[in-house]
């Protein structure tokens, strides 16, 4: 009885961890789809300075790929236009 108990136990405690990365990967998650909603809307600030294909292609890897999302949105402004052409230039290298 005192093995169950103890087997119980452990399995709780690793239910919790996997809870706690889901929780986790639930709050990274909501900070993506705020952040790809804000995607059109920083592209349109630096639009004036910047390629059609720049653009298209820029929101298009941005769009799916979460970490280069996340560098993007914390860039200043001057930084963004540089990016934006590097990617419409080289993509992802």
């Amino acid at each position: 009885m005192e093995e169950e108990i103890e087997n119980i136990s452990v399995s709780i405690a690793a239910m919790g961890h996997k809870i706690d990365g889901l929780v986790n990967a639930a709050k990274d998650n909501g900070e993506v789809v705020e952040l790809q909603a804000k995607l059109a809307f920083e592209l349109q600030k630096v639009r004036g300075q910047l390629s059609d294909r720049d653009v298209f292609r820029a929101l298009n890897i941005l769009a799916t790929n979460y970490d280069l999302l996340r560098v993007f949105s914390a860039m200043p402004r001057e930084m963004k236009v540089a990016y934006v052409r590097d990617l419409g230039t080289y993509g992802i290298r």
